[in-house]
């Protein structure tokens, strides 16, 4: 990794810390323990009547959910909420479309990406076959000596292909005829 990524991650995890250390001690309220938070009583009396403020809530003089009346519907009231809704309508009906447009280009495209698999595992099998060691064994010499039952055979062996191949194993067999089988 190189030296300025370093830095620059190191500066980063290091401005994370002190963010987090940070909104960690603002979240936290003092301790009433500590000496330098301590109220005088008149203002600990205070602080109580406001918490049984606090605790006046879902009541009749402080409800927790507001209801919200609507005005009745006038004749231009009526009139604009249909056009709204015309407007939201058309707008829709336009949504609708595009989003059937964006469906059908995805589907084209995953049907392009399976395509393109396939011609690539196509390209890279016959790139492997052709790559692959093409032997070829050339006869150099012969001997044969029918007084002495004997035959001697001299081959090489050359690669075309432009991997290289090893030789595991070579079998030979001889046979010897008087005549040629029919």
């Amino acid at each position: 990794m190189p030296r300025q990524r370093k830095i620059m991650l190191a500066g980063l995890f290091a401005a994370w810390t002190i963010f987090a250390v940070d909104a960690d001690a603002r979240s936290h309220r003092p301790s009433p323990r500590h000496p330098e938070n301590r109220q005088p009583p008149q203002a600990q009396a205070q602080r109580d009547q406001q918490g049984s403020d606090a605790n006046l809530r879902g009541t009749e003089q402080s409800p927790i959910v507001v209801k919200v009346l609507t005005p009745p519907n006038t004749e231009t009231g009526a009139a604009q909420a249909t056009k709204q809704d015309e407007h939201k309508a058309s707008t829709e009906g336009g949504l609708i479309w595009f989003n059937a447009g964006l469906v059908a280009v995805g589907a084209f495209q995953l049907c392009a990406f399976v395509w393109q698999g396939h011609q690539l595992k196509r390209s890279v099998d016959i790139l492997s076959q052709s790559e692959r060691a093409q032997l070829f064994v050339i006869v150099l010499s012969e001997l044969n000596d029918p007084r002495a039952a004997r035959s001697s055979v001299t081959c090489t062996f050359k690669n075309y292909g432009k991997t290289p191949a090893i030789v595991k194993e070579i079998s030979l067999r001889l046979a010897f005829f008087g005549q040629l089988p029919a």
